[in-house]
């Protein structure tokens, strides 16, 4: 599953350095800095920029949405309840909740997109003002926007890859988990001394929040649950819906599925859960 996460934001942000590309040659042999934000501007507004956004975003969630549904597959393969999820899934792409998830996110991805030559026109408008106070001559200013506009916008075309792949796995796990009727999943991290909480990366609490049980109808706040040194929290959420986050849901299709002992986030708190009864007690309390 991790690989496949992976997978999905590689090629996700393989298309987007495309974008990066066009920026590029767009602003190549532009003399006056006014025009290269004025052709940015145009250019994050055109209809072939648009067009060609929303066909990258919809690949991306078909190739997510085709991951998830093997992932649910497998789960639902050694699952006591796999004949039930099997024949949900086969319905799944009449269901709202999926549709509506898939619609939401390609008009989300979309728009952010976008903002990749709208963020580095304005940028610029900024940095040419306050070279020309400086006195630079606009030559020179223009051949700065044109080196760092590769920087700048790979920069945020990885960040958008990187975010917007894992937020769409774990949107469309919920979207089938509501068709379905399973509400838990597991907390999974990728383990690394990237992942925030990690000893070297004290930015939140994710790595303590590997292999906790969490319901989608209730969202953990990993900053809150494990605060930090100068640490602020964002808000509830799920994995991949914070911004570099690459943690993931593994999916539960069943609650006889799960081992005991296991620690559970239940109204705003880990606890330890002894036995399945436990859990539903404590769940429905």
């Amino acid at each position: 599953m991790e690989a496949e996460a992976r997978r999905n934001e590689r090629q996700y942000k393989n298309a987007l350095m495309k974008l990066v590309g066009e920026i590029t040659r767009l602003i190549a042999n532009e003399a006056d800095p006014a025009m290269i934000v004025t052709a940015l501007r145009t250019f994050a507004d055109s209809k072939a920029v648009t067009e060609w956004a929303e066909a990258s975003a919809r690949r991306m969630v078909t190739g997510v949405l085709a991951s998830e549904k093997r992932s649910w597959r497998m789960a639902a393969s050694s699952s006591m309840k796999g004949r039930a999820i099997y024949a949900a899934l086969r319905k799944e792409l009449t269901n709202t909740p999926v549709g509506i998830a898939v619609n939401e996110i390609v008009a989300n991805n979309s728009l952010l997109i976008k903002t990749v030559p709208r963020d580095l026109a304005a940028q610029f408008s900024e940095y040419a003002l306050k070279m020309t106070m400086q006195g630079v001559r606009p030559e020179q200013i223009a051949v700065e926007m044109q080196r760092k506009a590769p920087q700048l916008a790979g920069y945020q075309v990885r960040r958008i890859a990187r975010t917007e792949s894992a937020k769409a796995s774990s949107a469309l796990k919920q979207a089938r988990s509501e068709v379905i009727g399973c509400d838990w999943y597991i907390w999974h991290t990728c383990q690394d001394e990237r992942v925030r909480g990690y000893k070297t990366n004290p930015q939140g609490g994710h790595y303590k929040m590997e292999g906790i049980l969490c319901r989608w109808s209730d969202p953990p706040n990993p900053e809150a649950l494990f605060p930090y040194p100068g640490g602020k929290s964002v808000g509830p959420y799920h994995p991949g819906g914070i911004y570099n986050c690459r943690c993931i849901a593994l999916q539960v299709v069943a609650l006889e599925d799960i081992s005991f002992p296991c620690k559970a986030h239940i109204h705003g708190k880990i606890v330890q859960i002894g036995s399945l009864n436990e859990l539903k007690r404590l769940a429905a309390a």
